[in-house]
Formats: structure tokens, C-alpha cells, sequence
């Protein structure tokens, strides 16, 4: 019996150890140097490569970076969710921005208004 963590949909986790398999082939990446570039012993990493184990967060955080993909795409989701995953984390960093932006300016009104009283 396979060990499975919810990540999202089934039919999108199925598809991690093609995924994952795929990009070690395109890099150039056997299972015993990718084991040795995420810290994880061999037999975790043919277990991902198998599906018969899905890693957790943190070895999932250093696939993506070793192999240069979204964690959100070995995970099975498609270019076009991971693409609009992307513009919403724009669209919530524009936000950011301008609260800081506001917080910023308000803070510096409040600092003008104590000065005005200053007499130095």
C-alpha cells in the first residue's frame, strides 16, 4: 500500500513520480545524486521515483530548486495553475506594497504633525 499525502487532487499527486522522474532525466540526474543534492538517502528518493512515497514540504522545497521547477507543477499541477498561482502572488505583493506604501506615508504625517510643535 502506497503512503499518500493529500496535496490536492489524486489523479495531480499520481502524476509526481513521472514528473519527477522526467526532470532527472533532462537534467542528468540518477537517484543517487539527486538523493545526495537533497540530503535524502536513496532509498527515500526511489521511493518518490516508485510513488510509493510522496516527500514532505522541505525535501519538496529542494527538488524545486535543484531541479528547476514549481513545486506546484511535481505536485501535477499544469503550467496554466502554476502560471496563474504566480499572478496571484503578484497581485498580493501589489497590495503589500501599497500598505506599506500607505503605512509608510502616514507615518511620516504623524512625524511632520510632532515636529510642527517643535520649537528647538
Amino acid at each position: 500500500m502506497a503512503y499518500r499525502v493529500r496535496y490536492g487532487a489524486e489523479e495531480d499527486v499520481d502524476r509526481f513520480p513521472a514528473r519527477l522522474s522526467m526532470c532527472m532525466r533532462l537534467k542528468g540526474i540518477d537517484a543517487r545524486e539527486l538523493s545526495d543534492l537533497t540530503g535524502q538517502t536513496l532509498r527515500c528518493v526511489r521511493q518518490w521515483t516508485t510513488g510509493a512515497r510522496l516527500p514532505g514540504a522541505i525535501s519538496l522545497k529542494r527538488l524545486s530548486g535543484v531541479l528547476g521547477v514549481p513545486i506546484d507543477w511535481l505536485l501535477g499541477a499544469s503550467a496554466l495553475e502554476v502560471a496563474s498561482g504566480i499572478d496571484s502572488l503578484y497581485e498580493l505583493a501589489a497590495l503589500s506594497d501599497d500598505r506599506r506604501s500607505r503605512t509608510a506615508s502616514t507615518a511620516m504625517e504623524r512625524e511632520v504633525d510632532s515636529c510642527d510643535g517643535y520649537q528647538g
